[in-house]
């Protein structure tokens, strides 16, 4: 059997996991960013996202205006659930969950991810008479 002795200078390991934890340290402050959201911006994100066409996939700059003020990064819909990466590196990421996008015969609610082994939480659920028409843009203003 072979042996390989891979040796990476110290240097670059000390640069590598500098950058892995200041990427991944922004959970917090994402988490944060996220809980003071109002029903009324939660209930106008859902709206942006059910806009979308299915297997909609956005990155930084496509992303809508209103997700600027979260820091989110990429949005991902599929089917009937879209994903809203805020935060996060590797296998560590904050996101928010939206479920039933696109259905007018279910429950409607955004979950937060709020990092790996973190206990997901729901932070809207759609009222019984909620309908995408009845909301206004309530991050008008907001950067």
């Amino acid at each position: 059997m072979m042996r390989f002795d891979v040796r990476v200078p110290a240097w670059l390991a000390a640069t590598a996991s500098t950058l892995l934890l200041v990427a991944c340290t922004g959970n917090d402050a994402a988490v944060k960013r996220i809980g003071h959201l109002t029903q009324a911006q939660l209930a106008h994100a859902f709206c942006t996202v059910d806009a979308l066409p299915d297997d909609s996939r956005l990155q930084d700059a496509q992303m809508p205006a209103e997700f600027g003020a979260l820091g989110a990064t990429r949005l991902r819909r599929r089917g009937h659930v879209a994903s809203l990466r805020v935060s996060g590196a590797v296998d560590d990421l904050v996101w928010l969950e939206f479920i039933n996008v696109g259905r007018a015969d279910a429950k409607k609610t955004i979950q937060l991810i709020p990092g790996e082994g973190k206990t997901a939480r729901t932070l809207w659920e759609a009222p019984a008479d909620f309908t995408c028409a009845s909301t206004t843009n309530a991050f008008a203003g907001k950067r």
